[in-house]
């Protein structure tokens, strides 16, 4: 029998490069790694014979002992000529966000997308009598598989996990809880569904996913304005769930963007469902945002007023940074795609509008470094943006 470790095989030349490098996440100018994060391929068991899956996990490296799990899944392009663009590191944002609120976060990639083996489970969808709720199910044991193999790994909580998925992957979760493995406490599905664009498919679609009944609770978040699943075929498909008997909690958002089935991997509609994700966790007594977090940001000197706004600004996806007036103020905070230099320089523009020399306060989740005494003849970061 192989070892976790020893099962973790890499998915191209250069890959176990990348991953020293992202396994101990470089401390450029001073500031302290944040994650521990691996990408490959996992080998699991499904059907009897041995699969590759491709994986991302991310978790913090501030965190100590067992983490619980937050497994994450994708949706299904429109084109089948698209499913090899489905790779696991697009959702490294996401789980990066997930491990900041306490989780160890492993972002799967299911059978027949990415690089990962086998066939996916869709073929024949718009053939009579095929069977949407057994896709499904034949989805959710790819997530099953993935759980059972890294749930072995040391510092991995198997009795504390959450499954999250987009679009397909939403009925993913909701499939992984019709059969839970031991652990599993609760799913989160975001815009989920399957649109067959060939064939009528929302009859199916309702049956289906009433069909699942999970037996844990479920998160359903949607848009008003999704153009695959609308507003009162989603009305249909949550009052077939509930009258089956799963504890289905439906959020269903104000219009987001320009099309609301996107909501699971833009920055817009990360900001809008994170807060439903984080009051359905406390709901559930499992990790997320909290009261600990923002006492971290209010030591640095916030004002106790500023308490709400604190954990408003923890909440939303990363990479972000928190700016204030030097003397103390108005909170300024934004939001980047993916670089937090940018962050704080946005976050620093905004907060100096109002005339006063401002400050970063948080990096993401966490304090922002004391920056080092200027050498003389250097120019501070102050002296530095007064001359912009």
């Amino acid at each position: 029998m192989h070892s976790p470790a020893a099962r973790f095989l890499f998915a191209v030349a250069g890959v176990a490069a990348g991953l020293a490098v992202a396994a101990t996440t470089v401390q450029a100018q001073g500031r302290a790694r944040e994650f521990l994060q691996e990408d490959g391929l996992v080998t699991v068991t499904l059907g009897g014979a041995p699969v590759r899956l491709e994986v991302l996990t991310v978790r913090s490296a501030d965190r100590t002992g067992r983490l619980p799990i937050a497994l994450v899944t994708h949706g299904k392009p429109a084109s089948d000529d698209d499913l090899a663009t489905v790779h696991a590191s697009n959702f490294r944002s996401l789980a990066r966000d997930l491990a900041r609120r306490g989780w160890f976060a492993v972002a799967v990639v299911r059978r027949g997308f990415g690089l990962s083996e086998g066939e996916h489970a869709y073929a024949g969808t718009c053939r009579p009598g095929a069977d949407l709720g057994a896709m499904f199910r034949r989805e959710g044991e790819d997530l099953a598989a993935v759980l059972a193999e890294v749930g072995r790994r040391p510092y991995a909580d198997p009795s504390r996990v959450i499954a999250l998925g987009g679009s397909a992957g939403g009925a993913a979760v909701l499939a992984l809880a019709s059969q839970p493995p031991p652990g599993l406490r609760a799913v989160v599905n975001v815009s989920g569904g399957l649109r067959l664009n060939a064939c009528p498919f929302e009859d199916r679609l309702v049956a289906a996913l009433a069909g699942l009944r999970p037996k844990v609770p479920a998160l359903w978040v949607y848009a008003r304005n999704d153009r695959t699943f609308p507003a009162d075929l989603v009305t249909r498909m949550h009052a077939a769930a509930v009258a089956a008997g799963s504890d289905a909690r439906m959020t269903m958002l104000d219009p987001v963007g320009e099309d609301g089935h996107h909501i699971f991997m833009s920055t817009d509609g990360r900001v809008r469902w994170y807060a439903a994700l984080d009051a359905f966790l406390i709901d559930m007594g499992l990790p997320t945002i909290g009261p600990a977090d923002v006492e971290v940001l209010m030591a640095a000197g916030l004002e106790p007023a500023q308490r709400t706004a604190a954990l408003r600004y923890l909440s939303v996806p990363g990479e972000k940074a928190l700016a204030r007036p030097a003397g103390g103020g108005r909170l300024n905070w934004s939001m980047s795609g993916g670089d937090v230099a940018q962050a704080r320089r946005s976050a620093l523009e905004q907060c100096e509008k109002s005339g006063a020399r401002c400050e970063i306060v948080a990096e993401n989740n966490r304090l922002a470094p004391a920056s080092p005494p200027a050498a003389a003849g250097t120019p501070t970061r102050e002296s530095a943006q007064g001359a912009r």
